[in-house]
């Protein structure tokens, strides 16, 4: 009869005891590829950002946000048309905002293909309403009087908002490639070493706080934006 080694049956103990705690320590690692218990291990995030949701949940979520941007996208006309010199009664109003829409549509189908594809709509930026309202407060860029509207051909109508739109246009156009030679360099992200929220969420507040009362006189006469 063979004798017991002791030895030999300490070592298979380790082994027993090293199996057991390898798949202790591997089974979380195979639980989390387990779909149904996906949310605890993600912190109840249903997609991360490289995921894509089911095609007609992507159509629902994105008829979701069209309706939450199509408030702003129609209001951004209404608060820039005025400074126009654009009637109330001009088509000109409806020009501008299908083609507000049709350009944020044009720039999100980009973004999201081609760009950092973000789940956005590139909407009319607010920042540029501050230098739209202080251009077009100028004295050569004032509206005529009542009579001289009133009196006007429809071509002459059309040359007086087009002209001060030409002027936005070029004056947003400068400022867009200033931008773009910034961020191109690097110094934004030298910057923002030194720029915290402390800087950014005011800077941010003064923009919205200094539209108030051009929003709130629009608002006013407009129920409609004040709804949305």
């Amino acid at each position: 009869m063979e004798q017991d080694n002791p030895a030999s049956e300490l070592k298979d103990e380790t082994k027993i005891a090293e199996k057991e705690i390898e798949i202790t320590v591997d089974e979380p690692k195979e639980r989390k590829l387990q779909p149904k218990e996906e949310g605890r291990f993600r912190g109840n995030i249903l997609y991360t950002v490289g995921e894509v949701p089911r095609w007609y949940l992507c159509f629902v979520l994105g008829f979701q946000q069209y309706l939450m941007m199509f408030g702003s996208t129609v209001a951004y006309s209404y608060l820039v048309t005025p400074k126009l010199c654009i009637k109330e009664s001009d088509p000109a109003r409806g020009y501008i905002t299908s083609t507000l829409f049709f350009v944020s549509g044009l720039g999100s189908l980009i973004q999201s293909t081609f760009g950092t594809r973000l789940p956005i709509i590139q909407g009319p930026l607010s920042a540029f309403l501050a230098p739209i309202f202080a251009i077009l407060s100028l004295p050569q860029w004032k509206c005529p009087s009542e009579e001289e509207m009133l009196s006007a051909t429809e071509e002459e109508l059309q040359e007086i908002w087009q002209i001060r739109m030409r002027e936005i246009q070029g004056a947003i156009i400068v400022a867009s490639i200033f931008e773009i030679i910034i961020g191109l360099s690097g110094v934004i992200g030298i910057i923002l070493q030194w720029l915290t929220p402390l800087v950014i969420v005011p800077t941010i507040s003064l923009i919205g706080l200094s539209l108030f009362e051009e929003a709130a006189s629009i608002a006013s006469k407009n129920w409609g934006i004040a709804i949305m």
